[in-house]
């Protein structure tokens, strides 16, 4: 039995790699260049009855291509669907939906939600489009970077709710 453990010297190699004091650009740098997929199959997939987790994985949407691969995992027990951002946009955060109609009339086998920009303007047409098992919330309900609003939050509610 081994846990997977991921240790970044932050301060001597963030100076020596031109970094100078900004760690957090580094520690991004460093986490974009893992093979998170072949982390995910040899330690998450490999050690689940340790860790006793469930698994979502999630898929990066641009265009239809995309979709081609979401019946093809085995070992995972749900999807997330999620805007698929440029090489100069951050991994996450940007506030960005993908063509939600990609996913209208798709198979997919296992439940799934959906992710990226959802917000109060746009709730209802998910829910009237698609009708995710869920949804995930980020940067659509923030007032500003990593501060969500209970107001924001509530109004989403509210219009999903609402006949």
């Amino acid at each position: 039995n081994c846990y997977p453990l991921l240790g970044i010297d932050v301060w001597e190699h963030a100076y020596y790699l031109k970094y100078d004091a900004d760690r957090t650009d580094y520690v991004k740098n460093i986490l974009n260049i893992i093979n998170w997929d072949e982390i995910e199959s040899r330690c998450v997939v490999g050690n689940r009855s340790i860790f006793d987790v469930k698994i979502i994985k999630t898929i990066s949407i641009n265009n239809s291509e995309d979709l081609n691969i979401i019946n093809n995992f085995n070992n995972i027990e749900y999807l997330l669907f999620d805007y698929k951002p440029a090489n100069n946009e951050l991994p996450g955060g940007n506030s960005k939906s993908f063509d939600w109609n990609l996913l209208k009339g798709q198979k997919i086998k296992l439940p799934w939600f959906i992710s990226g920009g959802i917000n109060e303007t746009n709730i209802k047409k998910i829910q009237n489009l698609l009708n995710p098992n869920g949804i995930d919330l980020s940067s659509g309900v923030e007032v500003s970077k990593g501060i969500k609003s209970n107001l924001k939050i509530n109004n989403l509610f509210e219009k999903f709710y609402d006949n």
